[in-house]
């Protein structure tokens, strides 16, 4: 990585971007014999209101949804609507079409540093690394972060326009020029898209600050017009922030007491994690669970001192050294909305956040690496050989862990191999085992996530459902009581109990258990992702007052299920069509609400 490499390093900018394509597609081309996984891929991929493929509804639903996953992405659900258009739900399909996108943002990435810096191999290694870097296996394998693709899409190109239109401002052209007012809206409208694919580029114009820096150089000139420049990305970030804020105040996503001093140790800690498992890619999972116990001091302080160290020599080097700081800043920037400072998920860490941080990160090291390179003339032979064994190493790792996403069973029994205490992936794990018959294992796998999470209802219910299933209706019977008791009124355990008494034939029993799950006292907002037990326990009703003979008292409860629930119309009437064969007391589904 010199300014004079010899000839074997002689930098053809097409047939780069040609080897990198065809890298990429080679190392990745596995994924497509990948299938879904039990993982948010059934909300996404399998989601009834776009199973059908493209109608007017469907496409109406995806630009107005927030329901689903809590947030907005209409880019999102367009893409996959247009995947169950083409590929009608085939997951090979759907996996090719991620593989591509990361490969087309390589190339973005690759193109975009050569044009920031006009520095050939430098900006090979970053995109290279980019590219085959294990821990975005899980962005490209797991169909559901088709919207982390879609969003570095549409941000990498909201960057190009914007570097386009810092060269039309450093000729003097005024904001009035349309030579400036045309790249200036292709970046906000990149922006805009990716925000609508994922919210993850909510930072960019905290990016685009750090370019203006360097390698832009434009601080030097224009300081407080760079700052008005950004005033034009304000509202659209505004608008997604205030969006997502209201989305994520809807009951089942309601504030839990957690405040930023409790949440601010696991942060600290959590910058101090991504960078290790970026530094050594190994035993990587798709989820790494919230440690069981807080912090301590020490850690907590440990953790900060090597933030602010890292920080304060880059700021001191920034001078001689303008990469440190400003990859640095972008790392760390942009992952923070996701680094646990705001309360997301049941997860500490996980690999897919680390995709646009990455960029920064990896930029900050391969211009340092050249400026060594060059300042102490080591020879370019052992450069190449070294970035060389560095790429190998991580696309051998990346190889090994596109392998884990082949289906659900791999996928979980590698979480629980790779990680301590991680009792989701035993909950996962039951769900699995109880699916395929295997009780024991099932059983084995739910106490093991009850211990370490005791207080967990779904986890509860499971371990009820499995001993049911293994003929222990007392003692299944017992645990949903003695849950009931602890947690009264809510939905899910009293529909759990009806369920059970409903596949005995108790009517009698299930009848009051599913009119005091439909109370006011526990409803949950009916979603996609958990579909609400209130208004499951209100079909079942309905189910049960059809065959007795009550259709009037029955047809308001299944209409209004219906009317609230119209994502699970089908799977619904396919339930009723199929009852109706040996009963003439149910409501035809047609009569239903629309």
């Amino acid at each position: 990585m010199t300014e004079t490499p010899p000839r074997f390093l002689s930098f053809d900018s097409r047939r780069a971007a040609q080897i990198l394509l065809l890298f990429v597609l080679l190392l990745y081309a596995r994924v497509i014999v990948c299938g879904w996984v039990n993982w948010d891929d059934t909300i996404y991929f399998l989601n009834p209101y776009l199973q059908e493929g493209f109608s007017w509804a469907s496409l109406h639903w995806a630009l107005t949804d927030t329901d689903a996953v809590h947030m907005w992405i209409p880019l999102t659900w367009v893409s996959i609507l247009l995947d169950q258009t083409i590929f009608g739900g085939n997951p090979a399909g759907s996996h090719l079409v991620n593989l591509l996108l990361h490969a087309a943002n390589t190339l973005l990435l690759l193109h975009l540093l050569r044009r920031l810096t006009q520095r050939d191999w430098p900006s090979f290694f970053v995109a290279a690394l980019f590219a085959v870097h294990p821990q975005h296996v899980e962005v490209v394998a797991w169909a559901t972060e088709r919207k982390e693709l879609l969003a570095a899409l549409f941000g990498l190109f909201a960057l190009h326009q914007y570097v386009t239109f810092t060269q039309a401002r450093d000729q003097g052209l005024s904001l009035g020029d349309m030579r400036v007012i045309q790249p200036l809206a292709g970046s906000l409208l990149g922006y805009f898209l990716s925000l609508t694919a994922k919210p993850m580029w909510i930072t960019l114009p905290f990016v685009l600050l750090l370019l203006d820096g360097w390698p832009l150089r434009r601080w030097q000139k224009f300081r407080w017009s760079l700052l008005g420049e950004k005033l034009f990305y304000v509202p659209i970030l505004l608008g997604i922030v205030l969006l997502t804020r209201h989305i994520y105040k809807t009951p089942s996503f309601a504030a839990d007491g957690v405040s930023f001093w409790d949440l601010l140790p696991y942060t600290l800690l959590n910058y101090i994690n991504y960078l290790t498992k970026t530094f050594f890619p190994v035993g990587l999972a798709p989820l790494y669970p919230l440690p069981l116990t807080k912090p301590d001091f020490p850690e907590m302080a440990g953790a900060a001192l090597l933030l602010l160290a890292g920080t304060g020599l880059a700021w001191r080097w920034v001078r001689r050294h303008p990469w440190l700081l400003v990859g640095w800043l972008w790392f760390l920037g942009t992952l923070l909305p996701v680094s646990g400072i705001v309360h997301l998920g049941r997860h500490a860490i996980t690999d897919r956040f680390t995709y646009l941080p990455h960029m920064g990160l990896f930029m900050a090291l391969a211009w340092e690496v050249d400026h060594l390179v060059n300042r102490w003339r080591i020879n370019p032979h052992h450069v190449a050989r070294g970035a060389l064994v560095v790429l190998g190493i991580c696309a051998v790792l990346a190889w090994q862990q596109i392998g884990i996403w082949r289906d659900s069973m791999t996928l979980w029994s590698h979480t629980v191999a790779t990680t301590r205490n991680n009792h989701y992936a035993h909950h996962m794990l039951a769900s699995l085992y109880m699916e395929e018959r295997h009780l024991e294992q099932a059983e084995r796998e739910i106490q093991q996530a009850v211990d370490l999470q005791p207080g967990q209802i779904d986890y509860a219910i499971l371990q009820a459902d499995i001993a049911y299933r293994r003929g222990n209706k007392a003692t299944a019977l017992q645990q949903l009581q003695t849950l009931a008791t602890k947690y009264p009124d809510t939905p899910k355990i009293l529909l759990k109990m009806a369920m059970i008494h409903m596949q005995e034939e108790a009517f009698s029993q299930a009848l009051p258990l599913l009119r005091q799950a439909m109370g006011p006292g526990g409803k949950e907002t009916p979603s996609i992702r958990h579909a609400d037990a209130a208004l499951e326990a209100e079909f079942n009703l309905g189910l049960i007052l059809a065959l007795q003979g009550q259709g009037t008292a029955a047809q308001p409860h299944l209409d209004h299920v219906f009317r609230v629930q119209p994502w699970l119309r089908h799977q619904r009437c396919t339930l009723l069509e199929a009852l109706a064969k040996h009963t003439v007391k149910l409501p035809a589904c047609a009569a239903l609400h629309p």
